[in-house]
């Protein structure tokens, strides 16, 4: 869509709250709402942890790619550089944290 609408995409990082509801396990039998799986929680609420937010510079793909909207191959390629501006936001964020719940 942004190569098509011509918009720049800011990637965006979360850091923590994979860790606020932590899983024993999951059930892939069950299936609600096109969900790959059921997770079973280890705790009924949510533990306190804080959140990390991690804005990056946005991404001009259609500078970089023009009109490859309808290009199979090169949509691929410029998710595959928004995917890998979010890995390192996430790199990051992990890096700059201090412990799971500051």
């Amino acid at each position: 869509l942004a190569l098509r609408y011509r918009v720049p995409v800011v990637p965006v990082a979360v850091v923590g709250a994979e860790e606020a509801w932590p899983e024993v396990g999951r059930i892939d039998a069950f299936q609600p709402f096109g969900a790959p799986f059921l997770p079973i929680p280890a705790t009924p609420l949510p533990l306190p942890v804080r959140f990390h937010i991690h804005y990056g510079e946005p991404l001009d793909l259609a500078a970089e790619f023009g009109d490859a909207a309808d290009d199979p191959a090169l949509v691929a390629e410029a998710a595959r550089l928004v995917k890998g501006a979010v890995q390192t936001l996430l790199e990051r964020g992990l890096a700059q944290r201090k412990g799971l719940f500051s």
